[in-house]
Parts: C-alpha cells; structure tokens; sequence
C-alpha cells in the first residue's frame, strides 16, 4: 500500500522462513497500512496476547522509498536479525516508535536507520546477540543511524532503556558497534542505556551534537569511540578489551589532525580488571575536562594514551 511520500513499509522475509515461524501485521497503530511482501499464509496471530513473535527472519521489516508514522511495539523476535533496516538513503522514515521489543538468539544487527529520517523514539529494548556476522565487508549494527552520503541527515532521536549485546564479526578489523551515530544526525539522545561485548564500539559516536547520560558500555573491545567535539553527561565503563582487534581503550579518541578536538563528561566512572588505557587517542590532538570521576583499574593503567590534555575535577587523576 502506498505510504505518504510514496514509499511502502513491509514484512521482508528473506531467505527462508521455519514453517512454525509467527508473525501477524505489525502494530496496531499501522496495520492496515503496511504492505506486505511475504506470502500471506504465512501470517498468522500470536498465541501469545499482545505479543507479536518473528522467528528466525533476517530482516522483519523495511522500507521501500520514505515512510511515518510507523510503530513497532510489543515484540518477541528469537533468531532474527533486524527489526527495521534501510538500504539507502531514500528509505528514510519520520515519526517512528519502537517500544517493548527483546531480540534473543539474535543475528548481527537490529535497527539500521538512513536518509532524512526523524521524529524517532526508541525505549525499552533488550538485543541479546549468539550469531556473528561471518561475511567479508559485512558490519554488523545494533541500533545505527547510519550515514554514506550527504543525504543521511537525520535528526531528533531519543533512545532510552536499550541494551544491546554481541554485536559481532569474525573478519577482517572485526567490526560490530552496539550504538552508532553518524556525523550528519543532528540532536540525538541516548540515555539509561547498555552496550556490551561487541567487537568493536559500545557507543561509537560521529555527530557532535549526540548527547550520551546514565550508559554503561562493558566488555567491548573499545568501550567509547568519540570522533568530534561532544558534550556528555554519565559515562560508566566497565572492562574494555573484550573480543575483536586493533588497540583496547575505554574512550578511543579519533578526531582530526589539522585541529583539536573537544570532550566534555560530567561525571566519569571506570570499573577494569584490565590494563587497557583510559584515554587513547588515534588522531589529532584532543582536549578532556571531567567534572568529577570514580575511577578503579589496576595499577600501572594507563590514564591517557596518544595527545591528551585532561583536565579533571574530584577523583580524576592528575
């Protein structure tokens, strides 16, 4: 069914589908304006009230061209792999809500989101990762505002109560992010969130006006990745150095080397019984104030690794 903007959302079932898998319209609040691609006797309710379940999908849902006014709520999916994804650019979608959905068993990836898409509300996710991504040049997304072009510049995201885990890949630089934000998103929020034992980034933050408070990132390989000047509220990292390649940090610095960049946490804690590095910074020379931190990792642990200028306020290193 066409959508305004002339685009379709649907039930994507590529690949093959188990003859016991369960998956009704999605939501409610869009159901009879969804087109479905999939074979239509393969549609059938939940047995389990209020629940939609999706079993052993690579994708669940996509879009075809722009989309709003999309909600996904109150979904089981077990073996899957994303929820939602766009391919390009032009497959934005604006005024989405994703709510009370847990992913377990899952493939490498959840939500990946391009184009001009906003007005965006994601809460109360739990993605819960067995399956790595075993292809070459294939990378492996938890939730990714993603960008390759001029025209991925979305805007107005709220994420809150997410927790991502084994976001992963076994080739290559082993990518495999729990959270990441692209350079043209503008005004993102993640909050009260938790990013752990992916094989590359926890957090891997592009856009400079991404804001992150009250997240926990632990056991990825690098726990933080920060790429431009940004503003943060709570940070806590908890055993960087978990599986995949390259150096281990619990912030990893990469900003640029004809200027110098900018960070700002407010409150810092560090949980570690490794001694990989606090501060590594990769490119350029960056510039750390922290208002206050509660740090504890073993001794001779790094604080800062690469061109790092800290300036700490209570219980920061010196």
């Amino acid at each position: 069914m066409r959508r305004k903007g002339g685009g379709t959302i649907g039930l994507a079932m590529l690949g093959a589908m188990p003859a016991a898998a369960q998956l009704p319209a999605i939501a409610a609040p869009v159901a009879g304006r969804l087109a479905a691609v999939a074979d239509p006797i393969l549609l059938r309710p939940s047995l389990r009230r209020g629940t939609l379940i999706a079993r052993g999908l690579p994708i669940v849902t996509r879009s075809k061209g722009p989309v709003s006014g999309v909600t996904l709520t109150d979904i089981d999916m077990v073996g899957s792999t994303f929820l939602f994804r766009a391919f390009g650019a032009a497959d934005a979608v604006t005024d989405l809500t994703v709510r009370r959905v847990r992913s377990t068993e899952a493939g490498p990836g959840f939500l990946l989101l391009r184009g001009r898409s906003a007005d965006i509300l994601i809460e109360d996710v739990t993605v819960a990762a067995t399956t790595p991504e075993t292809r070459p040049g294939k990378v492996p997304e938890g939730i990714a505002l993603a960008g390759k072009t001029g025209e991925d510049v979305g805007r107005n995201v709220t994420i809150r109560r997410v927790s991502i885990d084994g976001i992963r890949s076994t080739e290559g630089f082993q990518n495999g992010d729990g959270f990441s934000v692209e350079r043209g998103w503008q005004d993102v929020s993640i909050s009260d969130s938790y990013a752990g034992h992916n094989s590359d980034a926890g957090f891997d933050i592009k856009s400079p006006t991404a804001r992150l408070d009250r997240v926990t990132a632990e056991g990825n390989r690098r726990n933080y990745k920060f790429w431009s000047d940004q503003t943060h509220g709570l940070l806590t990292s908890i055993d960087a150095g978990g599986p995949g390649r390259g150096a281990a940090a619990h912030i990893q610095l990469l900003g640029s080397p004809e200027a110098p960049r900018t960070l700002k946490i407010e409150r810092l804690v560090v949980r570690s019984t490794t001694p990989a590095p606090i501060f590594l910074a990769g490119q350029g020379a960056w510039d750390v104030t922290i208002g206050s931190c509660d740090i504890r990792v073993p001794p001779g642990t790094p604080v800062t690794s690469g061109a790092v200028t800290l300036h700490g306020g209570p219980g920061c290193p010196r």
